[in-house]
């Protein structure tokens, strides 16, 4: 610490007697951005007063030059595709992401560590799965329980984890063709 004093104490020095001047933030003309009002730079700077006439003049051409745009469908899709209900299959087609707040096992033996989980819907040999990701790394492949009970959701597509007693909680799915849902164990 006293090497670091005495050679900026020296430098400092050095700095007064050789006559070199220390520039500071105010000298380094940073406030010239924000002063408006100077009006003979523009002469230094070669620009050139505008007047209004040349500005609406510019204007005027420019909008001429202007064109709308022009919304082109694509060969199969008709300008009424905007009503039908693509726009519910797009949502359905959204993977859900979920939180688990503890770690659970299936009945399989499938082990699901806390976590948020992407729950992503397969059917394979006419057997439901719930695929849990997280990222590209496949977790656990759930095999899911169809019912007719929709949980009493609201949403086009839902999945939530619900309570059942002390040791199990459901986890359940849902989406415009099917509902879904598979008894989880607590792992305590």
């Amino acid at each position: 610490m006293k090497r670091f004093l005495i050679y900026s104490f020296i430098i400092i020095i050095a700095g007064l007697f050789t006559g070199s001047n220390f520039v500071f933030a105010d000298d380094s003309g940073a406030d010239e951005w924000s002063d408006m009002l100077d009006f003979d730079r523009s002469w230094r700077t070669n620009q050139q007063s505008i007047t209004d006439e040349e500005f609406e003049r510019v204007m005027k051409k420019y909008e001429k030059k202007k064109k709308p745009k022009k919304y082109e469908f694509e060969a199969n899709e008709s300008r009424d595709s905007l009503n039908d209900m693509s726009i519910l299959n797009d949502i359905a087609n959204h993977s859900p992401i979920l939180l688990f707040p503890a770690d659970f096992t299936s009945y399989e033996g499938d082990y699901i560590p806390a976590g948020y989980y992407k729950l992503n819907y397969m059917e394979s040999d006419k057997n439901h799965y719930i695929v849990l990701t997280q990222g590209r790394k496949v977790c656990a492949k759930l095999k899911m329980n169809q019912t007719k009970d929709d949980f009493k959701s609201e949403s086009i597509q839902f999945a939530e984890i619900r309570p059942n007693d002390n040791e199990t909680m459901k986890l359940i799915y849902g989406n415009l063709d099917l509902n879904l849902y598979k008894d989880l164990y607590i792992k305590y």
